[in-house]
């Protein structure tokens, strides 16, 4: 046998290739194999898992917010709802769960596309599902691939209606709410007005997860495992439910505002801005054209009028003025005669009781709330010492001591702020801050601090959180305040006085105060038909407190555009003062019996 030596050494050279190649193969190979099996062995796993699981996010409780009684104002309760969970949209199966559901065509259309634009990867097709809606779901979920029924948390309030600007409303979150740290999950509703929107973060709580187990086509078989959530903190406020829900039902929708205060603690018990809006409507489920009808009303139902909008205070202003005087040296018994009429250069200032009141001394200038006595102080007293005594009770600042944003500061004003603004200060303008109006301007929360500060003579600070709150005295005299007091008292409890007409006569629950009415056109219209606008008609004001011998309770009321002060403001201050005085005073049943006098359909 012969060996072809060349040909040997030609198919050794190819062995060795192939033996080379074939190592490199399984180097290869087995590289592969071990990052896999080490480097890449939790990735694939997670897929491998997630393959046949699920996780979904556990909604936390929403703390729940008390009033001073511990009754719940704000409170939550589970309900069902319908998701679609999937890495890829299928607007057929979306489509075939609101035909199951029965959803009208215009819902339909607006549902898919609200899901057209969704970002995330689950998104709540329907909610609050009655118990035939689930039944219908869940017998047909078999044939509706990442479609499951789960349940929801919804926000509920003692009265929907009564807190809407007080407490808010929450609202599902947006992509931008999530990317800016407003919210964690789309299913976590966060606090879109009023104090829900002020305490979200620690109303919120922590999410919980579920992780289910699901088969090849996304249905679920069983839990796998869960991690409760942690719910959020609760809120105590100073708000009592009987008050609030009383003021509220008498307001009626009326354009008005009102704050109820205690004296004593600075605790606000109630606070009404009127019209409001369905608070609970709006935090569970409400169609975008019931969510226009309300931005778009006229009476914007969504703006608190109690501390963000800005009145002239009328004669309201005229218990500031009086102190101002008082403070500065006047005498109080010197007497001015009012013919009905006042003239300052070439300008005639009115009084609002054309014939005049006669001769007045200050007690009986603040009882019948005469113009003339008072446009006389503008030789008395300068603009500096208005705005020195009005800071000094409340005026022309926003309380630190409130969670309430958005406050309006109002304006007291004087000559250096009219010499910043409007270059110029004439005795007119003056005159007409001395009676509430030109310039002047203030917040009903202002004018029931005001009175509050008066009524306990302490600088009494507004609360709406219960604390152990201790006020240092007043700096003004003792004996100033008990003049001014004196004849705040007349005015509301002898014949003559502007607000006798609304007075209690019970012994032990009469009330002190005073009304106003401030015009909000500049011209001179006595009220009647001459008025043909309803927005040129004055404001109507009352700012009092009660019992008068031992105050406890401060009221201050506007109604926007409602005439005298006297036949809008005071009825319904004095309806107030009558039943919480009662009610303190553990007058149960008659303070029940009294409210139960207003029980209209709201």
């Amino acid at each position: 046998m012969s060996f072809d030596v060349k040909k040997v050494g030609v198919f050794s050279r190819r062995a060795f290739i192939v033996t080379i190649l074939k190592l490199l193969a399984f180097f290869i190979i087995f590289g592969r194999l071990f990052h896999l099996q080490v480097f890449a062995h939790k990735k694939y796993l997670d897929k491998s898992t997630n393959n046949h699981t699920k996780s979904f996010v556990i909604p936390p409780k929403r703390g729940m917010i008390f009033d001073i009684n511990g009754e719940k104002i704000a409170y939550n309760a589970k309900y069902w709802r319908v998701i679609f969970k999937g890495k890829k949209k299928n607007f057929n199966v979306v489509q075939k769960v609101l035909n199951t559901l029965e959803v009208s065509q215009v819902q339909q259309e607006y549902i898919l596309a609200q899901y057209k634009k969704n970002p995330f990867e689950e998104f709540v097709i329907y909610e609050f599902l009655s118990q035939s809606q689930l039944t219908n779901i869940e017998i047909n979920i078999p044939s509706l691939p990442g479609i499951y029924a789960v349940e929801g948390i919804a926000r509920y309030y003692k009265d929907e209606i009564a807190y809407s600007n007080i407490i808010g409303y929450v609202r599902t979150p947006t992509f931008d709410d999530i990317q800016q740290g407003r919210s964690e999950h789309p299913d976590i509703k966060i606090g879109a007005t009023g104090l829900e929107r002020v305490y979200n973060k620690i109303l919120t709580g922590i999410q919980g997860y579920k992780i289910v187990e699901t088969n090849a086509f996304g249905h679920k078989i069983s839990d796998i495992s869960t991690q409760e959530p942690k719910s959020g903190e609760d809120i105590h406020l100073t708000l009592d439910s009987k008050i609030q829900e009383f003021m509220a039902l008498l307001a009626n929708g009326g354009k008005m505002s009102s704050v109820v205060m205690d004296v004593r603690t600075g605790n606000i018990l109630g606070m009404v801005s009127s019209p409001m809006f369905n608070s609970e409507k709006l935090s569970q489920k409400i169609s975008q054209d019931e969510w226009q009808e309300i931005a778009k009303d006229p009476q914007k139902p969504m703006f608190n009028r109690s501390y963000q909008a800005k009145y002239p205070p009328g004669s309201v202003f005229k218990i500031i003025v009086a102190l101002a005087a008082l403070e500065n040296g006047f005498n109080p018994n010197k007497q001015f005669y009012c013919n009905g009429k006042h003239r300052i250069g070439r300008q005639v200032f009115r009084c609002w009781r054309t014939q005049g009141h006669g001769k007045v001394n200050l007690h009986n200038a603040i009882k019948y709330s005469c113009n003339v006595y008072f446009y006389n102080f503008a030789d008395y007293i300068t603009s500096s010492n208005i705005k020195d005594v009005a800071v000094k009770l409340g005026l022309n600042q926003i309380y630190s001591s409130l969670p309430l944003t958005g406050q309006a500061m109002g304006l007291v004003p004087d000559e250096d702020w009219a010499s910043a603004v409007k270059k110029f200060w004439y005795k007119g303008d003056l005159v007409n801050t001395i009676i509430g109006q030109g310039s002047v301007s203030c917040t009903t929360l202002q004018l029931a601090t005001m009175i509050s500060r008066i009524a306990f003579e302490k600088k009494v600070e507004p609360y709406m959180e219960v604390k152990n709150n201790i006020f240092d005295s007043l700096p003004v005299s003792g004996e100033n305040l008990l003049i001014l007091k004196s004849a705040l008292f007349d005015g509301s409890n002898t014949p003559g006085g502007t607000s006798f007409g609304g007075r209690i006569a019970e012994e032990g629950y009469q009330f002190a105060g005073k009304t106003g009415t401030a015009q909000v056109v500049s011209k001179y219209v006595r009220l009647g038909d001459e008025y043909k606008i309803e927005y040129e008609k004055p404001h109507g004001l009352f700012a009092g407190f009660a019992p008068f011998h031992d105050p406890r309770f401060a009221i201050a009321t506007i109604y926007e555009n409602g005439g005298y002060g006297a036949s809008s403001a005071l009825p319904f201050s004095r309806k107030i003062l009558y039943y919480i005085q009662k009610l303190y005073a553990g007058q149960i049943e008659e303070a029940e019996n009294f409210r139960q006098q207003f029980n209209v359909q709201k």
